[in-house]
C-alpha cells in the first residue's frame, strides 16, 4: 500500500505514513472493545475485523469513544 506503483493507500489518501499507520492500528487492537487484530510481521501484514459486527456496529463503537 506504500508502494510508489499503488495508486492509493493511506498515504496518498491521508497522509498517513506507514508507522503512523501501525501505531493507531495496535491502538486499536489495546482497545476495551477489541474492534480489530492485527499482525504486523515482515511486510505479511494483516488485519482481522470481529465477524460478529457490521460497520454500522464498529461506526456506533466510535461515535461513542468521540462523544
Amino acid at each position: 500500500m506504500y508502494g510508489k506503483e499503488f495508486k492509493g493507500g493511506p498515504y496518498k489518501l491521508f497522509g498517513i505514513s506507514k508507522d503512523k499507520l501501525e501505531k493507531i492500528l495496535r491502538g486499536l487492537q489495546e482497545d476495551k472493545e477489541q474492534i480489530l487484530r492485527v499482525d504486523l510481521i515482515a511486510d505479511l501484514d494483516n488485519i482481522y475485523l470481529r465477524e460478529d459486527l457490521s460497520s454500522l456496529d464498529i461506526v456506533r463503537i466510535a461515535e461513542g469513544k468521540l462523544k
